[in-house]
């Protein structure tokens, strides 16, 4: 089964949005944040409370890693889903196309980025939708549901 969430009315392929980013960032050859207008920085990103992935606190006007836009909207709830009262697995190890995985790299920025690159739900989203309405995977159940399951979701 495979698990998707939508956003309605979320017009992410706007000209502005697909421009705000820095795309040598993203596959780890930089921390400049060039072409990431309006959100430059961890304050802009609206980062100033949070830590970076080793658990270094961010600055909040220091770079944003990842910047612009694009990561600023980054769809982050997080589901934990049972069947029957039974709590089960979603994968989310190999959602990404492989031609995306290969372009999001590690960079050597570890204390400053406030997400790591090559998370597989980051690169989804990262994939801009067509559409007003972003229809993004966030994972599969590899078990087979049986008519009469109970299939609860916490969001």
């Amino acid at each position: 089964v495979f698990v998707y969430y939508q956003l309605d009315g979320f017009y992410q392929n706007s000209r502005r949005s697909l421009k705000s980013k820095n795309i040598d960032q993203l596959r780890g050859k930089t921390e400049s944040t060039d072409d990431c207008e309006p959100a430059e920085t961890n304050d802009q990103m609206e980062l100033n409370t949070s830590v970076s992935i080793d658990g270094t606190p961010l600055v909040g006007s220091n770079k944003a890693i990842p910047c612009g836009l694009m990561a600023k909207t980054f769809f982050n709830d997080t589901y934990t889903f049972t069947i029957n009262n039974e709590s089960i697995a979603v994968d989310s190890s190999d959602i990404a196309f492989d031609k995306d995985k290969d372009l999001y790299k590690k960079n050597g920025y570890p204390s400053k980025q406030w997400l790591d690159l090559t998370d597989q739900h980051f690169i989804v989203w990262m994939r801009p939708s067509g559409l007003p309405n972003p229809r993004k995977l966030w994972g599969k159940i590899d078990r087979d549901l049986k008519k009469g399951d109970t299939l609860s979701i916490d969001i």
